[in-house]
């Protein structure tokens, strides 16, 4: 078991194993058959904030986004780290893996108004997602994602927005405005035709994609901030 608590979670494409990253400042695969530890990655040297793994890989690769300002590629079953990507000095709170396992998104803060692109297996920045005035965020990135389709990335900020990109050039496709709050945590839906996002504002909107961007519904409920949200399977 983790010696500090678990802050990040993630299933495997093929849903047999989970991996679970902690503020020990370690990784960890485990298998969901019997729940067996099934790799134990150290090398960062702070939280390890986020995990993803890599699609199209055949579960092989695990690559995790750290609070020490770097993200890792690791190779499961061997424990090693293939690459690191470190190009900005910021703390990293968010990391997702391109439906071609091609590509890692992250984000972080502070003083971090983008998301930046970077190659799986190099470990070079790509893409830098940032615009200057309206055509950016305003404030740090604490979320990012690639579409199912892996044509766009959707990101959240701390200026309330949550912005739809083209991941090919780079630029702002679309801005989703609504939240009066930090825009915290955001999902696909699988067929990539919604979007949800939660804030610091305490509720959830989910927006139609494509035929027109459109927040179809704004939920409350919750009593504090939203750090998380998913979508079900089947959408």
């Amino acid at each position: 078991a983790h010696e500090d608590p678990v802050i990040a979670c993630a299933f495997s494409p093929l849903g047999t194993m989970l991996a679970t990253g902690s503020e020990d400042g370690s990784a960890r695969v485990w298998s969901v058959g019997d729940g067996s530890l099934a790799s134990n990655l150290a090398g960062h040297t702070d939280w390890v904030s986020s995990v993803a793994f890599a699609r199209g890989e055949g579960e092989r690769l695990l690559i995790t986004a750290s609070m020490d300002c770097s993200a890792k590629v690791w190779d499961i079953e061997y424990e090693t780290c293939l690459t690191t990507m470190k190009g900005r000095v910021n703390p990293l709170f968010s990391v997702d893996c391109s439906p071609d396992g091609v590509m890692v998104i992250v984000s972080g803060a502070p003083m971090a108004k983008d998301a930046q692109i970077y190659d799986v297996r190099s470990g070079e920045l790509v893409r830098v997602l940032e615009g200057a005035g309206a055509g950016g965020h305003q404030d740090n990135v604490l979320c990012a994602l690639f579409s199912p389709d892996g044509s766009t990335a959707l990101t959240g900020g701390q200026d309330k927005v949550a912005r739809l990109w083209d991941v090919g050039t780079g630029r702002c496709a679309a801005k989703l405005e609504g939240h009066t709050g930090t825009v915290s945590a955001v999902a696909w839906a699988p067929d990539g035709r919604h979007i949800v996002t939660g804030s610091h504002d305490r509720s959830l909107k989910l927006w139609k994609v494509h035929g027109g961007l459109e927040c179809r519904e704004t939920c409350h409920g919750h009593n504090g901030l939203i750090s998380a949200v998913a979508f079900a399977p089947d959408g």
